[in-house]
């Protein structure tokens, strides 16, 4: 997929979640320039500093993972399955799991970053 087929393709869907390979800068970008929840990068690969600029400019969260791009994306698909999450109370239940599980603190310090405060 080139930059102009990804944009097409991400302007159709709000508040998503991109799974893409850490050695695509345009698609990164193209992720980055359209409503996006999150990128998750696979393969390891670290993103150029203006990528990395342009999320943090567009408070979109860059998570790297060691796994391909087809290995994410079944992993993610285990975890979510066909499960819809519009209901509120799915909602806090999976904001509260993610809380308790992930340590952010740690997180943040090891990618560098600093800890945003909550809105």
């Amino acid at each position: 997929m080139d930059f102009d087929k990804a944009m097409e393709y991400f302007k159709k869907t709000r508040h998503k979640a991109v799974i893409v390979g850490g050695d695509r800068p345009d698609i990164i970008l193209a992720a980055l320039e359209t409503p996006t929840s999150c990128v998750v990068l696979t393969g390891g690969h670290y993103p150029n500093d203006i990528l990395i600029a342009k999320a943090e400019e567009m408070k979109i969260p860059l998570i790297l993972v060691k796994e391909d791009t087809y290995s994410t994306v079944q992993k993610v698909d285990q975890v979510i399955g066909r499960l819809r999450v519009k209901e509120e109370k799915k909602i806090t239940v999976g904001r509260r799991l993610i809380e308790k599980e992930i340590n952010f603190t740690l997180l943040y310090k090891k990618a560098g970053l600093k800890k945003r405060k909550r809105r």
